[in-house]
C-alpha cells in the first residue's frame, strides 16, 4: 500500500466519517428481483411523463440490462419482446434464469455485448432504453451511433443518466466510498481515485472485480459525460429530439408531487435547468430521441 499524501488523509477522514449507505460490491443472488421491484415501484417511463404506452407492442432493446429484472417487467407492461444486452456473463445468466422463472423466456433474449458494438443487425428494434447506462459506457459517441443503427425508422431511444458533475449522483462515490455529496466538484478525479483506492485496500475489498481501469475514464466505470458534451453528441447525429428534460433533485415532474411539496421542489427544478450550474444540480438528463422515417 502506498504512503498516503496529506490530501489522501483528508479525503480518507471524510470517507470514514461519512461512509456509504449502499455498496456496489454485491453478489448476483436476488439482484434481478430487486430490479424488478424497483421498476414496479418507479417505472422507467415516468422519467418522460409517459405511461406504459411508451413500451406497448414494441420490440425493445434494454441496453445495459443489468440482471434482467427491469427487462422482464417491460414485457409484463406490454412490450412485444425485449433484448437485454450486458457486458458480464454473470448478469446475462441471471437475467435468463429470472425471465424463465417469470414465464416470459420466449419473449426475451439476453446477450453479452457492449454498446459500442451491439451484437444485433441493423433496424431490428422499435425502442432502445438506457437507464443510468450512458455515463458508464467507454465511448458515448459510438454507443449513440450503434443505437441509431439498430433502430427501425421512426424508432426511438429513451436515455436517462446523471451528468458527471451532479453533486449527488454524478461521481457514484456513494456506491463504494462515501455518501458525502459534491466531492467531485471540489477535488480532482485523480485525488478521489487515490484516496478511494487506499480506503478499499484498507477494507480488504476485492474491488478490481467490480471497477474497471480505462485510461479515458474520469473515475472507475465513469466516462465523465457532462450535459454539454451530451448535447454536442446529439447535435452531431441525425436524431430528432422528441423530448429533452433536465430533472432536478426531488423534481415534482418525476416524483408526482403536488401542493406544497411541488412548491418546495421548484428551486431544484430551476437550478437543474439553468445553463452552467445545471451540471451540478441536474439529477438526471432524460432524452427521448427519434430516428426519422426516411432513415435507412
Amino acid at each position: 500500500m502506498k504512503q498516503p499524501s496529506i490530501q489522501d488523509r483528508f479525503l480518507l477522514f471524510l470517507f470514514r466519517s461519512f461512509p456509504p449507505t449502499e455498496t456496489i460490491f454485491k453478489e448476483a443472488a436476488g439482484r434481478a428481483q430487486t430490479e424488478y421491484g424497483d421498476e414496479v415501484a418507479t417505472p422507467f417511463n415516468r422519467y418522460f411523463g409517459r405511461g406504459s404506452e411508451l413500451l406497448r407492442g414494441l420490440d425493445i432493446l434494454d441496453l445495459g440490462c443489468g440482471f434482467g429484472g427491469r427487462a422482464v417487467r417491460f414485457i409484463e407492461a406490454g412490450a412485444r419482446s425485449v433484448i437485454g444486452v450486458e457486458v458480464e456473463e454473470e448478469k446475462i445468466t441471471a437475467a435468463r434464469r429470472f425471465a424463465a422463472e417469470r414465464g416470459i423466456a420466449e419473449k426475451s433474449q439476453f446477450l453479452v455485448g457492449v454498446g459500442e458494438d451491439l451484437p444485433l443487425p441493423a433496424a431490428c428494434v422499435d425502442l432502445v432504453l438506457m437507464n443510468d447506462v450512458m455515463e458508464h459506457v467507454i465511448k458515448p459517441h459510438k454507443v449513440l451511433d450503434e443505437v441509431y443503427r439498430v433502430l427501425r425508422p421512426n424508432g426511438r431511444a429513451a436515455i436517462v443518466f446523471p451528468p458527471y458533475y451532479d453533486v449527488i449522483a454524478g461521481s457514484h462515490l456513494h456506491g463504494y466510498a462515501t455518501r458525502l455529496p459534491g466531492l467531485n466538484l471540489l477535488f480532482s478525479t485523480k485525488a478521489l481515485k487515490s484516496a478511494a483506492t487506499l480506503l478499499l485496500e484498507e477494507q480488504g475489498i476485492d474491488f478490481r472485480r467490480y471497477l474497471r481501469e480505462v485510461p479515458s475514464d474520469k473515475l472507475w466505470n465513469q466516462n465523465g459525460l457532462t450535459i454539454r458534451q451530451f448535447l454536442r453528441l446529439l447535435h452531431e447525429r441525425p436524431f430528432h429530439i422528441d423530448l429533452l428534460l433536465f430533472l432536478g433533485h426531488r423534481d415534482y415532474r418525476f416524483r408526482g408531487y403536488r401542493g406544497l411539496r411541488k412548491l418546495f421542489s421548484l428551486p431544484f427544478v430551476v437550478a437543474a435547468n439553468l445553463p452552467v450550474i445545471r451540471e451540478a444540480f441536474c439529477d438526471r438528463v432524460c432524452a427521448l430521441l427519434q430516428k426519422e422515417s426516411t432513415a435507412t
